[in-house]
């Protein structure tokens, strides 16, 4: 019997037939056998032939792994610059050397971030899109990764970026920030979208997220940090001092439209204790007759409308509102932090938080400092216009100040040809010509590397962005972000003019240079113009201390240096008519 014929089953061998079949026979059903296996198999290699990547190994399971950044003298495999180090701990953080705050990658060298926003294909052309990639994400994305770090000198995948499409096979690993959805929708509009950050539906909501990511993220070194929200509109000012339009969500859940939440009663609790438990007090500042504190949840506190139109005599209260404004928001904002930081390192207790991006505007003081330690570095989005150049030092570390920690310039960019507005009509800041916005990004990434408390400088965005708002007329389609256009073509005037310059932010962060003179042909000259030239001083309160006296320092300052001495104290608020005089 063949023995060629059995098929074994365990321990058992059962026979699947009794005839004898000759040496000869079976030596040409082998030969056969063989044939159509070798067939197939050169017809496969033909037909399904792997993807050439001529610096990948076959190693086998290694050979479908993303691959890792080639290290050079200077660049470890991360982009950590070499020269500059701190501990190596196998997890991101942040570090102070030689007084400057940096990123410390996992192999303890310094990483300034220079990252790409919005790395992601939406913006695309379909048809183009199609053409060039039929849809293969991993195809763009080995491309993309390599057009980063060896045309542009970029090292990370900034947040809101396709940055699974970056851990495929054969494409080139990058840093990477990731946005999480720790409110919805990215910048809520609503003012029933926000949640009350006291309740157990906010909390069950962390911490449903933070598991999430913890199960996508944990285990990957290339996570550099979670970016929570993006542009909440937190600031009740923009950078001219004036209302922030969109800032009006800071009565939410004190309403009583919303019903009773856990919000109005710490709402409640927190004027009780501002006004110690004065009810005659609050009264008068808000030309109200409410019998006690309990009938707070219908107040509305009319901010700007008090703020912006008010006689002489009215002025005190209306600052006091102001300050009320701002205190209530620090609570609320600070425990939505504070929960996330808190449910997040749980289970991911080496990552780093940021806070979100705060668009160009006035966080006030107590507001930043309110989540200093829930964050780990603070995340401003800058812009400039072409004629300023440059971020304003004393404006950047006035959102570093307040917290301590570290600053993130989160976006910036200018638009050239051949559009530069924005959906609802604002207009990005705007250069005349590719050349010049090559010269206008490197001149504000170097200035900001030269701000001690700066930890990088993110370009937004990759490729040029539709404008989709059909209620206007515009002579363009598009809004001209990107290093490519919506065609995938790059913009070479743009490229080319950049030349070695794009890779040499290092040594501009961690030379011993001081000042822009320093670097005489780094980036040309630098205009300084302070910000604050345009900026109207206001009022601005210290925090309330409730001791006895409960006395409250008010002082008009700049907002550019919000611990100006005060030049005087006002008295106990009990004695609120005598302020008004007294003014």
């Amino acid at each position: 019997m063949s023995n060629h014929f059995r098929l074994r089953k365990g321990s058992e061998v059962s026979v699947l037939t009794n005839q004898t079949v000759p040496i000869a026979q079976r030596l040409i059903h082998a030969i056969s056998v063989f044939s159509v296996f070798s067939t197939s198999a050169m017809l496969g290699f033909v037909f399904i032939q792997a993807p050439r990547v001529p610096f990948v190994k076959n190693t086998g399971e290694a050979y479908m792994r993303p691959v890792e950044r080639q290290e050079s003298a200077e660049l470890d495999k991360y982009g950590g610059y070499k020269k500059v180090t701190g501990q190596a701990t196998g997890y991101w953080h942040l570090e102070t050397i030689n007084d400057k705050n940096a990123f410390i990658d996992p192999l303890g060298n310094a990483f300034t971030m220079i990252g790409m926003v919005k790395t992601r294909r939406g913006n695309y052309d379909d048809s183009a899109y199609q053409a060039q990639y039929a849809g293969h994400g991993s195809q763009w994305a080995r491309e993309t990764s390599l057009f980063l770090t060896n045309t542009l000198g970029m090292n990370t995948l900034a947040d809101r970026s396709e940055h699974t499409e970056f851990k495929k096979p054969f494409v080139q690993k990058m840093p990477y920030m990731v946005l999480a959805n720790f409110l919805s929708p990215e910048a809520p509009r609503e003012e029933a979208e926000w949640p009350d950050p006291w309740s157990l539906e906010y909390l069950t909501k962390v911490q449903t997220e933070s598991a999430t990511l913890s199960r996508l993220y944990g285990s990957d070194p290339y996570l550099v940090a979670i970016k929570p929200f993006n542009e909440t509109n937190i600031n009740l000012r923009n950078p001219d001092g004036t209302e922030n339009p969109w800032a009006d969500w800071w009565h939410v859940l004190i309403d009583p439209q919303y019903g009773h939440t856990a919000a109005q009663a710490k709402w409640i609790e927190f004027m009780t204790t501002r006004y110690n438990n004065n009810i005659t007090t609050l009264n008068e500042v808000y030309g109200t007759s409410l019998d006690s504190f309990s009938e707070l949840e219908p107040l509305g506190l009319d901010l700007f409308d008090k703020f912006e139109e008010v006689t002489e005599e009215e002025e005190v209260a209306a600052e006091i509102v102001f300050a009320d404004t701002v205190y209530w928001t620090a609570d609320f904002y600070g425990e939505a932090n504070r929960v996330i930081a808190q449910e997040l390192k749980a289970v991911m207790p080496n990552v780093l938080i940021s806070t979100e991006g705060f668009r160009n505007g006035i966080v006030e003081y107590p507001i930043l400092q309110a989540i200093g330690s829930s964050t780990d570095f603070t995340i401003l989005n800058y812009y400039v216009s072409a004629e300023e150049g440059t971020p304003n030092k004393d404006y950047v570390n006035s959102y570093a100040e307040p917290s301590g920690n570290p600053v993130l310039i989160g976006e910036f960019s200018f638009t050239g040809d051949p559009c530069s507005l924005s959906n609802d009509g604002a207009t990005y800041p705007h250069v005349a010509t590719q050349t010049d916005r090559a010269e206008a990004y490197l001149k504000y990434r170097n200035a900001a590397l030269l701000i001690p408390s700066v930890i990088g400088v993110n370009w937004n965005e990759l490729v040029d962005a539709p404008i989709h708002d059909g209620t206007r007329e515009y002579d363009c389609t598009y809004v001209n972000f990107g290093f490519q256009d919506r065609q995938l073509q790059p913009y070479t005037e743009m490229i080319t003019a950049g030349g070695d310059r794009w890779f040499n932010f290092d040594t501009i962060r961690w030379s011993e240079v001081t000042s822009q003179g320093d670097i005489p042909n780094a980036f040309g000259s630098v205009n300084l113009t302070p910000i604050n030239s345009r900026k109207k001083p206001r009022f601005y309160v210290d925090p309330v201390v409730n001791t006895g006296a409960d006395r409250m320092k008010w002082y008009k300052i700049d907002p550019l240096n919000p611990k100006a001495d005060p030049p005087f104290t006002m008295q106990t608020r009990v004695g609120i008519q005598k302020m008004f005089n007294d003014f």
